[in-house]
């Protein structure tokens, strides 16, 4: 029994969307079945022949992994075409990505299965689907021996293995034999740099080793006149006494021969003579596309299986066999079924019972042909196509794979080669296409995929002179060879450059730089600097050309960016892109004023001719550009606006302001469109001025108690700490005070008669500004003083006893140079504490500024 379930992630949308292709949903074409050793996915022939199909599988981390033969053998995957013509995957049940859950003690795989149509209808397509099998403990040793990989797995100890390996008191070492019988002992490093997977997998106690057939510690043998494959290979527990896990193997390679009508399947009998006086329980079994039959059932559906000491042996019938329906139908010869071979033993010591696993490749007993045919195989590297027999009285003339470009014997145009295989009286003519030659038809099917097609005809001249064309069928192969172009970005002199790689399908794409295309005319009108006499090439341009924008400016530096892209020709679809920034020396795009005004100006930030450069904005949106003029673009803003971002490190306080388009344009418009640029300005000393508090002063006199704080914010709710002084300011900038009186008494108000400001703690220094003076703002200063209404809060229970105004920071100025003096700046006040019933009578809190404007 099995489960699935199907997901699709759409980025565009956040509701499932089921795809159809000619009518077609992909889960009413899949299914899935646990078999004895492994789980088999199934996607249905029609699903197969409307779309090129890619599958993947999901780590824990949700992570997926192309199905690749080298990955493949290595997780113990395989992918083959069943006898319906449809697509299988069978992964082993301890395979890398098969999952035990704890709660339901199921095993779970993740599938990933992308595709796209062949006419290219619908646009690429994954979606997700898990299945899971029931887990079942397996014996103590177990072997599967696949066509491509050995299988090896044990029962571990997991709580020896928690209390020395993952506690870290000891580790694994491995002793594996090499092919010339010398043993060596290796890491898990080791391991995997050598393409083996090793698995622990403590949630169902169980130790596997995978090694694919072409790693070099597999070596090949002659046991009893058979051929086998094996490798030697031994877990061990440091310093842990007598424990191992010994997941050597050997694989008997199968032998298929056809008597009489009958496929007879042999293969050494590897474990049996070497463990003769301990072995009981010795049985084997036969699997019949994954599920092991028991004897009476194998027996039922025509197999005859034979054990010696030597080897063992299954045949079956080819003729009116029901499971062999390939013989029947159209007289192939092929068995479309999957078979295994199982052994299963166990030790008189008691040991669990182990099993082998041996997988049966494709097999065919092909009946003797009279008339010649076509049959065509897909290779690593192209079509091999055979066609024969052919009467050894007819001679080949010419030969040609798409029907138009023919070619005689012996030459080798476009990769094509063709050659003959002699026999008794008759010879089979050989015909290999490569993919990628120039003779080979090709179709880009989008992504990474290609379709390669051949109609193979060959001409032959008969004894008498007469010309015999014979036309095979049409053949299709679609794969993943496409590899998309490179891009490396650097920094060289006054340029910004690429290493460009041009990948194996240069015709297929455009180079752009930003939106552009880089074509000929256009380089040279542009005077960019291109070698493109070697591959990969290098593409370098200068910092003064207009398509280098500005990814950052300040008055010290600017970074300018390049961005440059491969599309596609025909759908302008972007393959690979790459943006890469280099610093330069400023060219005064970038002035900050001592007033905290900063000017940007001719800035290159449009990366395309349909770009709009009025979109741009600072991180105030309604901060748009003061002027622009293509290709550039200025803006005038002050420190204290448009979203202005300060950060104080010492004495030096930083401005930083962003210029965007990304909020104008919206999420989904082109990336190339979308630009980001920070400008940043930097103050230092003397245009920082500190703000200092000091206890000099009594704070409390008569019977009152008096407060002066500098606040945080506008609110005026928080006034800074005295371990957070001095408070920094730039010139101009709003400096929030508050002056209080701490009393419960109603009927007091607080009035402010004078404030001043000096450099140092001494409220009687020479050098002083006054702030307020007899209750008013000070009319000689250009940035007068500004009282704020005190409003009634949780801190504030009686508004009048407090006052709220705003100064702008300052500094003072030495006499005779002029020049800014470099110190803090104390604030003092003089308060008067008024009786309400007698503010008007009183003259000291009668001054019509104190009255009017203290209170707003």
């Amino acid at each position: 029994m099995f489960v699935v379930y199907i997901f699709r992630t759409i980025m565009f949308a956040s509701y499932i969307i089921v795809n159809e292709v000619e009518g077609l949903r992909l889960f009413e074409h899949i299914d899935a079945r646990c078999l004895s050793d492994a789980l088999r996915v199934r996607i249905s022939r029609p699903f197969v022949e409307l779309n090129n199909v890619t599958l993947l599988v999901r780590d824990r981390r949700g992570k997926s992994h192309v199905l690749s033969p080298s990955m493949s053998a290595r997780c113990g995957y395989k992918q083959l075409e069943n006898y319906s013509g449809g697509l299988e995957l069978w992964a082993s049940l301890t395979a890398c990505h098969m999952y035990l859950q704890r709660e339901s003690r199921r095993l779970r795989l993740s599938v990933g299965v992308k595709y796209v149509p062949l006419d290219l209808s619908w646009s690429e397509t994954t979606d997700h689907v898990y299945f899971s099998c029931p887990y079942k403990p397996s014996s103590g040793r177990k072997l599967v021996c696949e066509e491509a990989y050995t299988e090896v797995s044990h029962t571990v100890d997991v709580s020896l293995y928690d209390t020395k390996i993952a506690s870290g008191k000891s580790s694994l070492i491995f002793e594996i034999r090499n092919q010339n019988g010398t043993i060596m002992t290796q890491d898990r490093k080791w391991i995997s740099y050598q393409g083996l997977q090793l698995r622990v997998d403590r949630s169902v106690g169980r130790i596997t080793l995978r090694v694919p057939l072409s790693s070099p510690i597999v070596s090949i043998r002659d046991s009893n006149g058979f051929l086998s494959v094996e490798h030697t290979f031994v877990v061990k527990l440091q310093d842990v006494f007598n424990t191992e896990y010994d997941l050597s193997a050997q694989c008997p390679v199968v032998q298929l021969m056809c008597q009489e009508g009958d496929v007879v399947v042999s293969t050494a009998n590897l474990w049996l003579p070497s463990l003769m006086e301990r072995v009981e329980d010795y049985a084997i079994r036969i699997q019949l596309d994954g599920v092991t039959l028991s004897e009476e059932d194998a027996v039922s559906k025509g197999y005859k299986i034979s054990l010696g000491t030597q080897g063992a042996k299954v045949s079956f019938a080819t003729r009116n066999n029901p499971l062999l329906n390939g013989y029947n139908e159209d007289d192939s010869g092929v068995n479309k079924h999957r078979l295994a071979l199982v052994l299963l033993w166990g030790l008189k010591e008691g040991l669990q019972h182990s099993r082998e696993v041996i997988h049966i490749p494709p097999h065919s007993c092909h009946p003797q042909h009279q008339d010649p045919v076509f049959t065509v195989s897909i290779v690593e590297d192209g079509f091999n196509v055979t066609y024969g027999p052919v009467p050894a009285s007819y001679s080949l003339s010419a030969t040609s794979v798409d029907g138009m470009l023919f070619q005689r014997p012996g030459d080798r145009l476009g990769g094509l080669q063709t050659h003959t295989v002699p026999g008794n009286d008759s010879y089979h003519v050989s015909v290999f296409s490569p993919f990628g030659g120039k003779v080979t038809p090709w179709k880009y099917l989008g992504g990474l995929s290609s379709q390669y097609t051949i109609t193979p005809v060959l001409i032959f001249l008969s004894p008498d002179g007469e010309e015999l064309i014979m036309e095979g069928a049409v053949y299709r192969h679609v794969r993943e060879d496409i590899v998309l172009p490179g891009l490396e970005g650097y920094c060289q002199d006054q340029s910004v450059c690429f290493n460009i790689t041009q990948g194996n399908a240069a015709h297929l794409w455009m180079l752009y730089i930003w939106d552009s295309p880089f074509t000929n005319e256009w380089r040279a009108e542009q005077q960019h600097s291109m070698r493109d006499s070697l591959k990969p090439f290098q593409l370098c341009i200068s910092s003064d050309a207009p398509d280098l924008l500005h990814k950052s400016v300040s008055e010290e530096r600017r970074s300018l960016v390049l961005g440059v892209s491969f599309r596609d020709q025909i759908s302008g679809e972007v393959k690979v892109s790459a943006q890469h920034a280099c610093p330069f020396l400023p060219a005064q795009e970038l002035t900050c004023s001592a007033e905290g005004v900063v000017h940007a100006r001719g800035l290159r930030l449009i990366s395309s001719p349909t770009a709009q450069p009025e979109l741009l904005t600072l991180l105030d949106p309604t901060c748009k550009p003061s002027e622009v003029s293509r290709p550039n673009v200025s803006f005038i803003f002050s420190v204290s606006s448009c979203g202005t971002v300060k950060k104080v490190q010492d004495n030096v306080v930083e401005y930083e302001n962003k210029i965007s388009n990304v909020k104008s344009l919206g999420k989904f418009a082109p990336e190339y469109l979308k630009f980001e640029s920070t400008l940043v300005c930097r103050y230092r000393n003397p245009g920082v001025i500190a703000l200092e508090k000091t206890k000099n002063a009594p704070h409390a006199q008569g019977n009152f108690q008096l407060h002066l704080e500098i606040m945080k914010d506008w609110t005026f709710s928080t006034p800074f700490r005295p371990d957070e002084f001095p408070v920094t300011r730039l010139l101009r900038e709003p400096v929030l005070v508050e002056v209080g009186v701490e009393s419960s008494d109603p009927q007091i108000e607080l009035y402010l008669r004078d404030c001043w400001a000096s450099p140092t703690p001494e409220p009687t220094h020479s050098h002083s500004w006054f702030l307020i003076k007899d209750g008013c703002e000070v009319d000689e200063d250009e940035y007068k003083t500004v009282f704020h209404k005190v409003e009634l809060s949780s801190r504030i229970r009686f508004p009048q006893h407090y006052k709220h105004f705003e100064m702008r920071t300052f500094a003072f100025v030495n006499s005779n140079s002029r020049e800014l003096l470099n110190h803090s700046i104390y604030i003092h006040c003089n308060v008067v504490i008024c009786d309400l019933e007698i503010v008007t009578s009183d003259r000291r809190c009668k001054s019509q500024c104190n009255v009017d404007k203290q209170r707003k």
